[in-house]
Protein backbone atom coordinates (compact mmCIF):
# COMPACT_ATOMS: atom_id res chain seq x y z
CA UNK A 1 0.00 0.00 0.00
CA UNK A 2 3.05 2.77 0.28
CA UNK A 3 4.19 1.90 -2.83
CA UNK A 4 1.08 3.34 -3.82
CA UNK A 5 2.12 6.94 -5.80
CA UNK A 6 -1.29 8.30 -4.05
CA UNK A 7 -0.45 7.18 -0.72
CA UNK A 8 3.16 8.29 -1.10
CA UNK A 9 1.96 11.82 -2.56
CA UNK A 10 -0.34 11.95 0.31
CA UNK A 11 2.10 12.03 3.10
CA UNK A 12 4.35 14.00 0.97
CA UNK A 13 1.76 16.73 0.68
CA UNK A 14 0.58 16.96 4.44
CA UNK A 15 4.46 16.60 5.17
CA UNK A 16 4.97 19.89 3.20
CA UNK A 17 1.80 21.45 4.39
CA UNK A 18 2.97 21.25 8.01
CA UNK A 19 6.79 21.83 7.41
CA UNK A 20 6.41 25.52 7.72
CA UNK A 21 5.46 25.10 11.14
CA UNK A 22 8.58 24.06 12.08
CA UNK A 23 10.69 27.33 12.76
CA UNK A 24 13.92 25.89 12.64
CA UNK A 25 14.13 25.59 8.72
CA UNK A 26 17.09 22.72 8.70
CA UNK A 27 14.65 20.93 10.77
CA UNK A 28 12.38 20.49 8.19
CA UNK A 29 12.81 17.10 6.19
CA UNK A 30 13.11 16.94 2.63
CA UNK A 31 12.96 13.38 2.09
CA UNK A 32 11.53 10.37 3.81
CA UNK A 33 10.60 6.84 3.69
CA UNK A 34 7.55 4.80 4.32
CA UNK A 35 8.53 1.75 6.72
CA UNK A 36 5.83 -0.84 6.23
CA UNK A 37 5.59 -2.17 10.05
CA UNK A 38 4.93 -0.89 13.44
CA UNK A 39 7.44 -0.13 16.33
CA UNK A 40 7.60 -3.64 18.46
CA UNK A 41 9.02 -4.20 22.16
CA UNK A 42 9.67 -7.43 20.92
CA UNK A 43 12.24 -6.14 18.23
CA UNK A 44 13.49 -3.37 21.25
CA UNK A 45 12.14 -0.66 19.52
CA UNK A 46 9.78 0.29 22.58
CA UNK A 47 10.06 0.05 26.33
CA UNK A 48 7.93 -1.46 28.49
CA UNK A 49 6.81 1.66 29.43
CA UNK A 50 6.05 2.69 25.13
CA UNK A 51 8.62 4.83 25.14
CA UNK A 52 10.88 5.40 21.50
CA UNK A 53 14.22 3.51 21.36
CA UNK A 54 15.90 5.55 18.43
CA UNK A 55 18.81 3.49 18.45
CA UNK A 56 17.41 0.09 18.27
CA UNK A 57 15.31 2.18 15.09
CA UNK A 58 18.00 3.37 13.25
CA UNK A 59 19.90 -0.29 13.54
CA UNK A 60 16.42 -1.65 11.92
CA UNK A 61 15.98 0.76 9.43
CA UNK A 62 19.68 0.91 8.65
CA UNK A 63 18.99 0.61 4.65
CA UNK A 64 16.30 2.92 4.77
CA UNK A 65 18.05 5.72 6.39
CA UNK A 66 20.80 5.25 3.84
CA UNK A 67 18.64 5.50 1.31
CA UNK A 68 17.92 8.99 2.43
CA UNK A 69 21.27 10.49 1.77
CA UNK A 70 22.12 9.07 -1.31
CA UNK A 71 22.15 10.83 -4.44
CA UNK A 72 19.75 11.11 -6.11
CA UNK A 73 17.26 9.44 -4.46
CA UNK A 74 15.61 5.96 -4.75
CA UNK A 75 11.96 5.85 -5.63
CA UNK A 76 11.05 4.45 -2.53
CA UNK A 77 12.39 7.67 -0.87
CA UNK A 78 9.40 10.48 -1.32
CA UNK A 79 11.06 13.80 -1.85
CA UNK A 80 9.26 16.60 -0.25
CA UNK A 81 8.99 19.99 -2.15
CA UNK A 82 9.58 22.99 0.15
CA UNK A 83 6.55 25.36 -0.17
CA UNK A 84 7.29 28.67 -2.47
CA UNK A 85 8.09 31.90 -0.75
CA UNK A 86 5.30 34.53 -1.37
CA UNK A 87 6.54 37.12 -4.44
CA UNK A 88 7.34 40.29 -2.94
CA UNK A 89 6.25 43.17 -4.85
CA UNK A 90 8.31 46.46 -5.16
CA UNK A 91 7.11 49.34 -4.60
CA UNK A 92 4.73 48.33 -2.05
CA UNK A 93 4.90 49.45 2.34
CA UNK A 94 5.55 53.21 2.96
Amino acid sequence: MLARPEVRGLFAAEIARISPMIEVKYHRPSRIALVDRTLSLDRGELTPSGKVCRERICEGCRREIEMLFADPPPPAVVTIEAPQAAPVLAGRGA
